[in-house]
């Protein structure tokens, strides 16, 4: 298979850039890449994916940086996409729109040589095992490249939404409870007075 092949469609290219002075792990195709900010832990480590410990209800705000690494103007499609992770360890990324849960809209940049540009998105607590990623995407002719950052959310205690929804529930059924309590004394006759009497005397008055 020849390597535009590979890459074609929802293929996912994870490339290993090196800067010159500064060399990491990075997601790049078309002379960009994709870089968390910052991209080194304090320990000096390269960082290669987003991590973002997130609490229930909690929004996180993270950075990317997108660098030129070639002698030339370069242009790419950037945009949040799903991650699903197969039993080999790979990942599987979708299309743009696929993962709601990062507040970042597709967008097309234009660098010039070695120009470098942060950009800001948010990150909301998705559901158990999701992942979602930053992809870079540039198409020639009829091939598409991507290259794709993860972006993997801890979470950190329970889902609030769960008790508020018993809760809600319990609410419901209580008040229900109390509307056909109150509807029968309405409609119940005094004791000793059969059914449907009151209703026979008001038609004949």
């Amino acid at each position: 298979m020849r390597h535009g092949a590979a890459l074609a469609g929802l293929a996912t290219a994870i490339a290993m850039l090196t800067i010159p002075g500064q060399a990491a792990w990075a997601a790049g195709t078309g002379g960009i890449e994709l870089n968390p900010v910052p991209p080194l832990t304090p320990s000096g480590q390269p960082v290669n994916a987003f991590h973002v410990s997130l609490r229930s209800g909690q929004v996180g705000h993270q950075r990317m940086l997108l660098r030129n690494v070639q002698a030339a103007d370069a242009s790419a499609r950037i945009y949040a996409a799903s991650a699903t992770a197969s039993p080999a360890g790979e990942y599987g990324i979708g299309g743009p729109g696929s993962a709601p849960w990062l507040g970042l809209q597709p967008f097309t940049v234009t660098l010039h040589a070695r120009q470098q540009q942060t950009v800001d998105f948010t990150v909301r607590r998705p559901h158990a095992g999701v992942a979602g990623a930053l992809v870079v995407e540039v198409t020639r002719g009829s091939i598409t490249e991507r290259a794709a950052t993860l972006v993997l959310v801890t979470r950190r205690g329970p889902d609030r939404t769960r008790p508020l929804l018993l809760i809600s529930v319990a609410a419901v059924l209580v008040v229900g409870a109390g509307a056909l309590a109150y509807r029968h004394r309405m409609h119940s006759p005094p004791a000793g007075e059969p059914y449907g009497t009151r209703a026979r005397i008001r038609s004949i008055i």
